[in-house]
C-alpha cells in the first residue's frame, strides 16, 4: 500500500519481476562462465553455489509474496 501512491501494485509486480530475471540473468551467465573456465575436475567454491542459491531463493520468495500479497488484496 505504500508503493501504490507511486506505482499500480501490478507495475511494480512486474517491475521486480524484471529485475530479479535481469539479475537472475547476469548470474546464471556468470555462474556457467567460471563453471566452464575451472576444469571438470576442479570444483566450484561451494560459497559461491551457496550464494547463487541463496540469492536466487530470495529473489524467488520476494516475488512470491509479492504476488501473494497482490493477489489477495
Amino acid at each position: 500500500s505504500l508503493f501504490q501512491n507511486f506505482f499500480s501494485a501490478q507495475t511494480l509486480v512486474w517491475i521486480i519481476f524484471f529485475v530479479a530475471l535481469g539479475l537472475f540473468g547476469i548470474m546464471t551467465a556468470i555462474f556457467t562462465y567460471h563453471w566452464n573456465t575451472y576444469s571438470v575436475s576442479t570444483k566450484v567454491p561451494k560459497f559461491v553455489i551457496s550464494v547463487y542459491l541463496a540469492v536466487g531463493l530470495t529473489i524467488l520468495a520476494l516475488m512470491v509474496s509479492i504476488a501473494l500479497s497482490y493477489f489477495s488484496s
